[in-house]
């Protein structure tokens, strides 16, 4: 998981910097496989990964704002 987090937050500062629709995307594919491992270990393994697509999307929004 640390490798998920360290690329997230390189794609964060490349994003700060380009602020493109395409780093968008990618903070948000990455931060919702991150989002959904996170839950699957907290709720049992249960399949979450609606609500993580929507916690990744509130993330890649704030990191690109």
């Amino acid at each position: 998981m640390s490798e998920e987090i360290e690329y997230l937050e390189k794609v964060e500062e490349e994003a700060t910097e380009e602020k493109s629709e395409d780093s968008e995307a990618m903070i948000k594919e990455v931060a919702e496989k991150v989002v959904n491992e996170i839950l699957a270990k907290k709720f049992g393994g249960q399949d979450l990964s609606s609500i993580a697509g929507i916690i990744a999307e509130a993330i890649a929004k704030c990191l690109i704002a």
